[in-house]
């Protein structure tokens, strides 16, 4: 407990208690004058934390006597502001500044620093609880101090945990709920979610992976369209009604994106095509790139990711509206295949694969008697315009590898030497079969490899560029 004084003169007292330690007290005891607030920290970074140090139950965790506080003093006269730890880390400024008005005072920058090392009031439990606290200097300014990261050097949840993680997850989804949030955590409908996990294994199909355990504990960004809050929600919490739009009727816009060293490769040419794609579906994402981009990190830096991480970034119109007309538009395409379906244009040339696009490699016998190969690749008429698919035709040209776009048959991709796809999750994909066809040797060819290698070093070229830099998105309305 301490006390200071505001330039007013008033002087102000202020206790700090875990819920669960509340004495047989009523709250009205403390006085008219007193006023209550409640600090709620994630329920994964409390797990981990307090499990370090002594066995985790639902009781331990305060969840339970939390939202019972919060049900008592929510009929009360002023009620109860609650923040999130969280919001603390992200804004806190902001986060305080909404704070001090619920509680009729003053925000002081003061609030914001504070000196490293052990507080006067720390109290008998600071050698157990605060050694983030006393090497930070401020709200998520090293040390891990308070508000850190829910899974800073995170590693996998002991599973015996997970029940009791799913049990502290319904009490803080009702407690986050009714938390006053900061502008920048509702950044301005629809529904934006981000959800990251392990970048694949080449054992067959283009979005095979790798099981990973960190996955099932991951945290999902998820940013309310209507509200404007963007929260960090366990993964098997992670939901949205069955009345939204993109679940309905797939209306939205999604993109992939991967993480290398830190750094989402080539986040400028992605956000463009999303944004690109929003606009012609006639919806307004309702935020800048540079502003999307920020949750894109926020959330992976959250997980404590880095490397092989493979990120699906959704946006959606929300929940559907009921309408008293609707206009349709129609669509075909042929389609064959087995791990991805190779799909033609309406003249019957080749046309792309459902999420990837697809390259061949033919060679003939030049005048000199010598073999020449030759990339090709279908004209972007009645294709997706591929971030990859673009970078392999500039190595293509960067590498002295000749290559063409232009129209082919299926009978021509049977007589190829080698094929492969491209996508952001799979990079470059060789494709050893077509329709139960052998293609070239039924293995990855010298070209494949080749723009394989060069690939990889592209990417991490990018990756070395580092998170700085100004995203030029060409759209006319975000």
């Amino acid at each position: 407990m301490y006390s200071f004084r505001q330039r007013s003169d008033t002087k102000f007292t202020f206790a700090k208690h875990m819920a669960k330690h509340r004495l047989d007290i009523p709250l009205t005891a403390f006085g008219p004058a007193s006023k209550h607030m409640l600090l709620v920290r994630h329920p994964l970074a409390v797990i981990r934390s307090f499990s370090k140090v002594l066995p985790a139950t639902l009781e331990e965790t305060c969840y339970p006597a939390l939202l019972s506080l919060a049900s008592e003093l929510r009929t009360s006269r002023h009620g109860v502001p609650i923040i999130l730890s969280e919001d603390l880390v992200r804004d806190a400024e902001g986060t305080l500044s909404l704070l001090c008005c619920a509680l009729g005072m003053a925000p002081d920058p003061a609030m914001l620093d504070w000196e490293v090392g052990p507080k006067p009031e720390d109290g008998p439990w600071a050698p157990w609880w605060y050694a983030g606290s006393h090497a930070s200097t401020g709200f998520g300014k090293g040390g891990g101090g308070p508000g850190a990261s829910a899974v800073k050097g995170r590693t996998p949840l002991d599973p015996t945990l997970r029940p009791l993680l799913e049990e502290c997850q319904a009490l803080y989804a009702v407690l986050s709920r009714r938390a006053l949030r900061p502008r920048s955590a509702r950044p301005g409908g629809g529904l934006l979610s981000l959800d990251s996990g392990a970048c694949p294994v080449h054992r067959g199909g283009t979005h095979e992976y790798a099981p990973d355990s960190r996955n099932d504990d991951t945290l999902v960004g998820m940013r309310d369209g209507v509200t404007g809050s963007f929260d960090l929600v366990w993964r098997p919490a992670a939901t949205v009604s069955v009345l939204e739009s993109g679940f309905l009727l797939g209306d939205g816009v999604w993109e992939g994106l991967r993480l290398l060293n830190g750094v989402v490769l080539f986040a400028d040419r992605h956000l463009a095509r999303l944004f690109e794609g929003a606009a012609g579906i006639g919806m307004s994402i309702g935020m800048t790139p540079e502003q999307l981009l920020r949750l894109v990190y926020a959330t992976v830096d959250a997980n404590a990711m880095q490397t092989g991480v493979h990120i699906r970034l959704m946006v959606t119109r929300g929940l559907k509206p009921t309408e008293d007309g609707i206009s349709l538009f129609t669509c075909h395409a042929s389609a064959a295949g087995a791990d991805e379906a190779l799909m033609l244009d309406p003249h019957g040339f080749v046309a792309t694969c459902n999420s990837t696009n697809f390259f061949i490699i033919r060679s003939h016998i030049d005048i000199r008697g010598e073999r020449q190969c030759q990339v090709w690749a279908p004209t972007p008429r009645y294709q997706m315009p591929g971030i990859t698919r673009a970078s392999v035709l500039g190595l293509c040209e960067q590498e002295g590898i000749p290559c063409r776009e232009l129209d082919f048959t299926v009978t021509q991709v049977y007589g190829a030497d080698e094929a492969f796809v491209t996508g952001t999750f799979g990079g470059l994909t060789p494709v050893v079969r077509v329709d139960g066809r052998r293609i070239g040797r039924g293995s990855p060819g010298p070209t494949t490899l080749r723009l394989q290698a060069a690939y990889a070093a592209l990417c991490l070229s990018e990756a070395e560029r580092g998170r700085v830099r100004t995203l030029h998105v060409a759209c006319s309305e975000w």
